[in-house]
């Protein structure tokens, strides 16, 4: 089995775990009781660390099929310090809460859009226009998150739990596409291998 197939397989392994679990967080928010402060600290908290994880879970198997994996690590990293920080500042105010959330959201957006040239480059021929606009709008979907809330700073609770989960909800929608996508990548990866070893 070729280097980039497997890379491909786990990679899309990764990203519908991810968009399974970004769905069930953000219809959690949805109908959340209370949106006080804490509960918005505890959901991002909870949110942008799981999130982190999986984005490094997604590096270490690129890292181990020695195919680039720094931005996957570096989307992670920011994850979990995002979450941590959030998880461990117990006075955060609700302004200071938007503001992390805004730049949690540009940056995991600016790197998922040079993720989307990467992964192009990785797939290379198999859907690689496909593979790019897809990865690109999840990032621009996360940096519409971060653009709207550094417009309007001063958010009530109700309105940034109910922006993050409309954010979590499309999110996960697109990676769980995007995963299957990639699946879609793997099947022609392989048909074409099994071509090209036929004709040698």
């Amino acid at each position: 089995m070729q280097t980039t197939e497997v890379s491909i397989r786990l990679n899309s392994q990764w990203m519908i775990l991810r968009g399974i679990f970004s769905l069930l967080f953000g219809f959690i928010a949805l109908n959340w009781p209370g949106a006080t402060v804490i509960a918005i600290t505890l959901l991002f908290g909870m949110y942008a660390l799981a999130d982190g994880i999986f984005a490094i879970g997604t590096g270490i198997q690129l890292e181990r099929r020695h195919e680039p994996y720094g931005l996957s690590f570096l989307e992670g990293v920011i994850g979990i310090g995002a979450g941590v920080l959030t998880l461990f500042w117990p006075k955060i105010t609700l302004i200071a809460l938007s503001m992390l959330t805004g730049v949690w959201a540009l940056s995991t957006g600016c790197l998922e859009i040079l993720a989307a040239f990467e992964f192009a480059r990785i797939t290379q021929t198999h859907g690689s226009k496909t593979t790019r606009w897809m990865l690109g709008i999840m990032g621009f979907l996360s940096i519409a998150l971060g653009m709207a809330i550094f417009i309007w700073p001063i958010l009530g609770a109700i309105t940034l739990v109910s922006l993050i989960a409309a954010y979590a909800i499309c999110f996960g929608v697109l990676a769980i596409a995007f995963g299957f996508h990639l699946r879609k990548v793997e099947q022609l990866a392989r048909a074409g291998d099994q071509k090209t070893s036929r004709v040698a």
